[in-house]
């Protein structure tokens, strides 16, 4: 629930702690962290983001990892969708549902 509450508040401070912690962290509070950095979206987390995305062993951390990249700024969102090379097809379905903007603000 911290973790959810620090997405919420915007917590810019506490990027750089959930990201220290993430490793330690199991599974349901490694997606907490993905959304809240997703939430904060202040743009300095996009590389360990984008790096969830890429290496996700699981499919919440999957989607959790996606859906914070498009909680970005339509520029930044863009930027680190265009990077991704080589994605497999489970990693271009996620993508694309979270682009449509009628799966956003919750409905997935």
């Amino acid at each position: 629930q911290l973790i959810c509450a620090l997405g919420l508040l915007n917590a810019e401070e506490a990027e750089d702690k959930l990201k220290e912690i993430y490793p330690l962290e199991h599974n349901k509070n490694k997606s907490q962290i993905l959304l809240a950095l997703g939430a904060i979206a202040s743009g300095s987390s996009l590389g360990f983001l984008k790096d969830k995305f890429l290496k996700a062993d699981h499919y919440e951390l999957l989607k959790s990892s996606v859906e914070a990249i498009v909680s970005h700024s339509t520029e930044l969102k863009e930027a680190t969708i265009n990077s991704f090379t080589n994605l497999d097809e489970e990693q271009k379905v996620m993508i694309k549902h979270f682009q449509d903007p009628r799966n956003l603000y919750g409905i997935h």
